[in-house]
């Protein structure tokens, strides 16, 4: 009797396995009749950025071994499996998934990616996979390391019914937007966006629905500044993981992150059909036809934003074509689509 095929998945914690690939690995079990074993690389109590050594820790307990396929999910969590690789002189076959790099491109000089992609092609061998969300991250690995195996696969997919048939009647515009609480995310740009729009005077009603997360364990903290809690027509949640649906009763959505993998907040919008305003950056990009499902402004153009925002708020016409034109676009981020990508991986 034929073997099962077994797989080790490493991720940063148990929450970002159940809500980004659970689903998908239960499909892909199930289709190709094989196991995977999830790995924790921190509990979602300590702290991420003490790095190595609780990364090695965990580690150290895997019988590597006994599986066919490792996939790494995460920058940090593929450096420090790279490392116990080259330590133990392991030669497993790799499957690595670069799921953001913000850290690397928003704040960094050229001489640091420079290394970094040095590192990468010292360490990387040519039997590994490398996997990248957006198109651009693409084609930027596609150049900086020629001679290696990358493919695209964008996202952790979505259901395509979740948007509502008939939603919430009410007097006044919802505009949700949701991330963590980090610099990164643009969250002074939201601010400006929200006062300005706030100081327009329009004639629709409206309100804000923020969503953030409070990451203690990022190196980037954001102070939660009084201009943010004291601002009108807005209501913030803190630490609620599934927002799916508030997505669902909302009629617009904003985002102003710097840099994304693939934005899950926009993929679950664009599901919903909602209209999305977003930078014109990586990881959002990929998700909005600009002037057909959305607005993509120039990042850091809070002017524009605000411009674009308050035509989304007042023109029902144009928030119903974006709507129908997200329904057209929302197909190829569907769950069956990435999973096929998957199996196509594997294969």
């Amino acid at each position: 009797m034929k073997k099962k095929i077994k797989i080790l998945s490493i991720h940063k914690d148990y929450w970002s396995y159940k809500k980004f690939r659970k689903k998908i690995f239960y499909t892909i079990e199930n289709e190709l009749n094989l196991r995977i074993t999830n790995v924790n690389l921190y509990n979602n109590n300590q702290n991420c950025n003490s790095t190595f050594l609780k990364g090695f820790e965990s580690l150290r307990k895997i019988k590597f071994d006994k599986f066919n396929y490792i996939f790494v999910y995460g920058i940090r969590k593929n450096l420090i499996y790279q490392i116990y690789c080259k330590i133990k002189r392991f030669n497993n076959k790799n499957f690595y998934f670069f799921t953001g790099l913000g850290f690397l491109f928003t704040n960094r000089n050229k001489i640091f990616k420079f290394f970094f992609f040095k590192y990468l092609t010292f360490f990387f061998t040519k039997d590994d996979k490398i996997i990248l969300q957006n198109s651009i991250d693409y084609k930027i690995f596609k150049k900086k390391l020629p001679n290696h195996k990358i493919y695209l696969i964008q996202g952790n997919g979505v259901l395509l019914k979740n948007a509502l048939e008939n939603k919430k009647i009410r007097d006044y515009k919802r505009i949700i937007f949701g991330s963590r609480l980090i610099k990164n995310k643009g969250i002074k740009e939201l601010i400006q966006i929200i006062e300005n729009v706030n100081k327009s005077n329009i004639k629709v009603k409206y309100k804000f629905y923020l969503y953030l997360i409070i990451d203690n364990k990022n190196i980037d903290k954001y102070k939660i500044s009084k201009n943010l809690l004291n601002l009108k027509n807005t209501k913030i949640t803190f630490n609620k993981r599934n927002i799916m649906n508030d997505i669902k009763n909302s009629d617009l959505s904003i985002f102003t992150s710097y840099r994304e993998g693939l934005s899950q907040f926009l993929l679950e919008c664009l599901s919903c059909n909602l209209p999305i305003i977003t930078f014109d950056v990586p990881g959002c990009s990929d998700l909005v036809n600009d002037k057909y499902n959305g607005f993509l402004i120039k990042k850091g153009d809070v002017n524009e934003f605000v411009d674009k925002l308050i035509l989304l708020i007042t023109d029902h016409e144009i928030k119903k074509r974006f709507q129908n034109n997200s329904k057209k676009i929302v197909k190829d981020f569907s769950y069956d689509t990435i999973v096929n990508k998957y199996l196509k991986l594997l294969n």
